[in-house]
């Protein structure tokens, strides 16, 4: 038994979880996916959700959270990694949004 049954690997609560889609995308993806039968991967990539360095990089994190005797350690830090990047990053596109809006209005 794992320290860590019950936690979700599938690749889209991984994409999820890197903060890299929203549930709306991956909901959008997965009903896409039942109707053309290509990988959800593929579907992410294809419709410009994900890049394939990103897909790459959840499979990998997938495959360690998989195969891990114990607590996956370094797979879940690279993941709390990646979703903290990815909040910065929104962030500073939200700011820089924000500064241009308060930029035009003077």
């Amino acid at each position: 038994m794992s320290e860590l049954d019950g936690f979700p690997t599938d690749l889209g609560s991984i994409l999820v979880r890197m903060g890299v889609i929203t549930f709306e995308q991956l909901h959008a993806a997965v009903e896409k996916q039942h109707l053309t039968k290509e990988k959800l991967g593929d579907v992410l990539v294809k419709d410009q959700h994900i890049t394939a360095a990103i897909l790459l990089e959840a499979l990998e994190l997938q495959s360690g959270l998989r195969t891990a005797d114990g607590v996956p350690v370094s797979a879940l830090s690279r993941l709390f990694n990646r979703a903290v990047d990815s909040y910065q990053e929104s962030n500073l596109r939200i700011g820089s949004v924000l500064d241009g809006a308060v930029t035009s209005k003077r």
